[in-house]
């Protein structure tokens, strides 16, 4: 299906065309969508990410080595590389000599002078990275992995054969609970062979170099695996394979475009639309479960606020419901369900390879609300019986240890969304009731009565509407003043009177006239061309 948008006058009137496939398969597949959105990066160089949809990605930059920690080669939770180094001939390349480098939403492109062409691609599923590099003339290629923390080669483990090299810390071949992260780094390409020698730049160590005589085109594959056996027979078969594997994840990406496809009249708008769908789309990982990850490169793991927030754009509106499902059911089976914690029925702030944490007021709610969403976007009414457990655990265990007699939701100082932590404690600490929180509290209220409601459960149904009824009136009572909305109630009872972008979230529980002044507030107070601020810069707190 595709949807043509046109601008006329001063705003958008949508005008939606259906046009059946079956009848125009060329108007679809006459050119390639991703190839479309080709960037080419001048100037300055920038940051790049790519991920395999599972636990790998790569993080980089366009015209320089990789200058930040966080920079590299990550595989479920842990940087295996820093960065590599390309000779030609004897010569060191700089990125920063690339006359033009090109980022497609599949792989990365540096063309160099005479000819010389470099493309750095990840693969889905597979934890590994290639680097190719073409020229007009046959030339010799050195390639050397870079590790920032390393020191000297005895630091590592390696093994090495024609066209292989396997690379581990020797601290790491046996694997403790807390490491649970795979082990060898495995380096293979065709006609390469290793050499055992020791380079250092801008911090960086390498114990090896990988070096190719004379040809046009050089491929060096690095796969991160448990075995190095495994390892090297999935650098192998990608080898044999390589561009099956680059049609897959370029056809993946053309039906997510085609499939979503809309066209405006402003094609810097359309471009930056598909990218924002395919860069959300690379987020949507399988690292032990399924799961979005909160963000590159810091946040390489889950976020149950985070997840919740996304969850709409990056499968409910586009028809991904099978993502999505499997997303709640993941975070369903991570809920606390020790009924003596005072953490009882929350789903996890925070999803890693080793651990969880439930240090967060909102996921919950969040998630009870998406929950209701997807059943009733997708009509799967027989997932009803199968989350309404998580659903029923998630608001008695509030009642039970995070309400007050106010039927307002209690919580810790940094247990909202603005949960920054420092030496000294929460930067922003809004305990133990901020005005956000109970907005979200009435709405999993709501949507807990909804299921209830659906189930038969009528016992619970009457008394979480009950409670709803409580929280409403009371909000109402000590949040809202003469068209202002307090920040949080503080233990003590004292009003927070914080100008901050948060009371948007409350405008389902207000008046007309309040949310009106609500609105005004934050747009005269917080809202600048280049964003919204969390805090009012008239406040002694402002930084």
């Amino acid at each position: 299906m595709i949807h043509r948008c046109t601008q006329t006058g001063s705003g958008f009137e949508f005008q939606v065309a259906l046009i059946i496939s079956l009848l125009f398969p060329a108007l679809l597949l006459s050119q390639s969508l991703v190839d479309d959105l080709a960037i080419e990066v001048k100037g300055t160089s920038r940051e790049f990410s790519f991920t395999n949809k599972e636990s790998a990605f790569f993080y980089g930059e366009t015209h320089g080595g990789n200058k930040s920690s966080w920079q590299g080669f990550n595989v479920f939770g842990h940087e295996f590389l820093d960065d590599y180094d390309l000779i030609v001939d004897g010569k060191r390349v700089e990125r920063k000599s690339a006359t033009k480098v090109i980022v497609y939403p599949d792989y990365l492109k540096r063309f160099y002078a005479s000819g010389i062409i470099e493309e750095l691609r990840l693969v889905d599923s597979l934890p590994l990275f290639s680097v190719t590099i073409t020229s007009l003339k046959p030339i010799d290629v050195v390639i050397s992995p870079y590790f920032t923390d390393g020191r000297s080669t005895n630091e590592f483990e390696i093994v090495t054969k024609p066209e292989i090299a396997c690379i581990a810390r020797r601290t790491h071949l046996t694997k403790t609970e807390k490491e649970n992260y795979p082990v060898w780094l495995v380096v293979h390409g065709p006609g390469f062979l290793p050499q055992k020698k020791e380079s250092k730049r801008n911090g960086a160590f390498s114990p090896i170099a990988m070096a190719s005589r004379r040809a046009r085109s050089h491929t060096l594959t690095f796969c991160v695996a448990n075995e190095a056996l495994a390892g090297e027979l999935a650098a192998r078969t990608y080898i044999s394979h390589k561009q099956h594997y680059h049609d897959l994840r370029r056809a993946r990406m053309e039906k997510l475009l085609k499939e979503t496809y809309v066209e405006t009249d402003n094609a810097r708008f359309n471009k930056a639309l598909a990218w924002a769908k395919l860069s959300l789309d690379a987020l949507m990982m399988n690292q032990v479960t399924k799961g979005i990850f909160a963000g590159l490169p810091w946040f390489n793991n889950y976020w149950g606020r985070d997840t919740f927030i996304s969850l709409p754009g990056a499968t409910l509106v586009q028809g991904r419901f099978t993502e999505a499902k499997e997303i709640l059911r993941s975070f369903a089976a991570f809920q606390q369900l020790d009924s003596m914690s005072s953490d009882y029925g929350r789903i996890p702030n925070i999803v890693t390879t080793t651990e969880k944490a439930y240090n967060t007021a909102d996921g919950t709610p969040r998630f009870v609300m998406m929950a209701r969403e997807y059943i009733e976007r997708s009509g799967d009414t027989t997932f009803l019986a199968e989350v309404y457990p998580t659903v029923l655990r998630s608001i008695e265990g509030t009642l039970k240890f995070h309400c007050d007699s106010l039927a307002f939701l209690t919580h810790g100082d940094a247990e909202t969304w603005m949960d920054a932590v420092g030496p000294d404690g929460p930067w922003s600490p809004r305990g133990n009731r901020a005005n956000d929180m109970q907005a979200l509290w009435a709405q999993q209220l709501e949507a807990g009565i909804w299921f209830a409601t659906r189930l038969g459960d009528v016992t619970s149904a009457r008394r979480w509407d009950g409670k709803l009824k409580l929280l409403k009136e009371n909000f109402t009572k000590y949040f809202v003043n003469k068209g202002d909305v307090t920040d949080h109630l503080s233990k003590d009872g004292s009003v927070d009177q914080q100008v901050r972008p948060n009371q948007i979230f409350v405008s389902t529980m207000l008046d007309e006239q309040t949310r009106a002044d609500v609105l005004h507030d934050v747009v005269n107070n917080l809202t600048y061309e280049y964003g919204v601020a969390s805090l009012s810069q008239n406040d002694d707190n402002f930084h």
